[in-house]
């Protein structure tokens, strides 16, 4: 096998569409193009008649060069041409595009990955829904734990209905573009990423609330909308993993837009806030007095503190006056003819 030379054509979706054995002893070489009597002829009207030559130096290394094409030799990833590409190991494989065909050259045989079970999606499908359900109770839950009068389930129905449309809609999108880039939906897969991102924010949401009031740090709900955005974000993370590595920039720009568009009004509503709408900075909900960590502050210090923010909140109350107009006086509202 020493002598031997493994070229694949790598097609859509990244997997080989042909692979090609040839005899390559030293001092010998082969011709890649689209000629007849080239060794590997492509159809691909952007390669050269003779587009590149594969040449077994006496180590034993492959050279691949290009024969004078017009679009070149390039490697994955980079926009430069190159003349030549050196694969030294002797087991070892290079990639490099020619027209717009990819292939991947090996300097002997390589090692084989095992045969994958067939069991394809019908094991993940139990899993993904039994996630899907459990992000569903959790989000009821939590809102049970919030409520101070009577819980009704009823209410809730329309809330868990949205929420529910809104994570197959989410796994819909995800699983089209793997069908689009992969060539398979995988729509397990990506309801299960969808579940578990959902349930993550929901227990972080619960969490950081409950770590603002125990710790006493304010600025923890002044940031709580990021919790949601970074579950978004880490989920379309995952997402892409399951897509591939194919088009890895494209994929990691619209993550960053999603996460980006989501979290851009609460920020520009946090670091400019107009006046009547400022971020409240303090908990939803009173938490028990037993999870309070942080040490009560002396009254004396309560007191201080109360002081030094009567200006700040006396100039809020005179901006927000003039903002919103005074009420007007009830006599002015009386009908002249009563």
């Amino acid at each position: 096998m020493g002598d031997v030379v493994f070229i694949e054509e790598i097609g859509r979706y990244g997997r080989v569409s042909q692979r090609h054995r040839l005899s390559l002893p030293e001092g010998a070489s082969v011709q890649i193009g689209r000629a007849f009597d080239c060794d590997v002829i492509l159809d691909d009207p952007h390669v050269a008649v003779r587009h590149v030559m594969v040449a077994r130096e006496d180590d034993g290394s492959l050279t691949v060069s290009d024969q004078g094409s017009v679009n070149g030799l390039r490697i994955p990833h980079q926009r430069a041409a190159v003349d030549t590409l050196h694969i030294n190991s002797e087991n070892g494989f290079g990639e490099f595009l020619i027209g717009r065909t990819r292939l991947k050259i090996y300097a002997g045989a390589p090692e084989l990955a095992a045969e994958l079970p067939l069991t394809g999606q019908r094991g993940l499908w139990p899993v993904a829904i039994a996630a899907a359900f459990a992000a569903l109770g959790l989000m009821i839950l939590f809102e049970w734990l919030q409520v101070s009068s009577e819980f009704r389930l009823t209410a809730q129905l329309g809330e868990v209905t949205f929420v529910t449309l809104v994570l197959l809609f989410w796994t819909g999108l995800w699983s089209g573009a793997c069908r689009l880039f992969r060539g398979q939906a995988l729509f397990a897969t990506h309801l299960l990423i969808t579940a578990l991102a959902l349930a993550a924010s929901l227990v972080l949401y619960w969490l950081v609330p409950l770590l603002a009031y125990s710790l006493s740090l304010s600025w923890l709900t002044a940031i709580e909308y990021t919790i949601v955005w970074l579950a978004i974000g880490a989920a379309a993370i995952l997402h892409r993993r399951v897509i591939g590595p194919n088009h890895g920039r494209l994929q990691a720009a619209i993550v960053v837009l999603i996460v980006a568009l989501g979290m851009s009004p609460e920020t520009v509503r946090t670091l400019w806030p107009e006046p009547g709408f400022e971020r409240s900075h303090y908990v939803r909900v009173l938490q028990p007095p037993a999870v309070r960590i942080a040490s009560a502050q002396p009254v004396d210090q309560f007191l201080a503190d109360l002081d030094t923010l009567r200006p700040t909140l006396e100039a809020a109350r005179d901006q927000l006056d003039r903002v919103v107009p005074d009420a007007p006086d009830p006599d002015d509202l009386v009908d002249p003819q009563d």
